[in-house]
């Protein structure tokens, strides 16, 4: 899925800018092992980011976010016409539909 982004997007990419930016949330209440986890992983040059569904295990976590991924550039994904300063990215969540994110900071877009 990563060397598909780059190919891509390559013509949008700084040197040396990463295709994907990636965090983790995990289930504080759970007690098991490998605990629940889900992963965000953010496209900065299309501003985008994609949140996969809750299940056990960080790799299992990026798994299930890079099936997004993948969707979406089978889907044709595309760059954003223009994010406006202080717009937020879309987030695609497994099972929902593309939404604004509401929890996301202008650091998570790249800019500071």
């Amino acid at each position: 899925v990563q060397n598909r982004l780059q190919q891509t997007f390559a013509k949008q990419l700084r040197p040396g800018q990463s295709v994907w930016e990636w965090s983790y949330e995990t289930d504080e209440e759970d007690r098991s092992w490998p605990a629940r986890c889900r992963a965000t992983v953010t496209i900065p040059v299309v501003g985008r980011s994609f949140t996969g569904a809750w299940v056990r295990g960080q790799r299992d976590a990026q798994i299930e976010a890079c099936g997004l991924v993948a969707q979406f550039l089978s889907e044709g994904g595309e760059l954003p016409t223009t994010l406006s300063k202080g717009e937020l990215p879309r987030t695609l969540s497994k099972g929902s539909s593309t939404e604004f994110a509401d929890d996301m900071s202008d650091s998570a877009l790249g800019s500071e």
